[in-house]
């Protein structure tokens, strides 16, 4: 039985565009996580940073307008809640991720800061589908 490759079938997306992160907090994109049952991570690209403060949370809901919107639970995220102050911003460093199984059809992300954050910050979505056999539903 064939099973469709997963890093083929990922679907990679802009989840926030690159902006200075100050005292407020920037909500992402939202995405439909339909027949992706192995979860969306979401990754910060920090480009420039001279203070902490800013971490990124994910949010879920039933609804596509994200109207009754609530964090995801803990045991739910795959990671942790990464504060991206530290994040490393030259070639070859780990990237801050944070990702989740969640229990609802709809998420996005958001970047909190607070008065010592400044920096740049873009954030990218991965879906991950699931696995199943070729011609057996979910993905084609």
């Amino acid at each position: 039985m064939a099973l469709k490759d997963t890093a083929t079938e990922q679907e990679i997306y802009y989840a926030i565009e690159v902006q200075d992160i100050g005292n407020a907090t920037v909500t992402g994109a939202t995405f439909d996580t339909a027949n992706y049952a192995n979860g969306i991570y979401f990754a910060a690209i920090v480009t420039a940073w001279t203070a902490d403060g800013c971490a990124m949370t994910i949010y879920e809901d039933d609804a596509a307008d994200m109207g009754t919107e609530t964090i995801v639970g803990a045991a739910n995220l795959i990671y942790t809640s990464p504060t991206l102050g530290t994040a490393a911003t030259v070639e070859g460093a780990t990237i801050a991720k944070l990702g989740c199984h969640n229990t609802k059809r709809y998420v996005r992300a958001k970047l909190t800061g607070d008065a010592t954050s400044n920096m740049d910050v873009a954030v990218i979505a991965i879906k991950n589908p699931e696995v199943l056999p070729t011609g057996q539903g979910g993905l084609a």
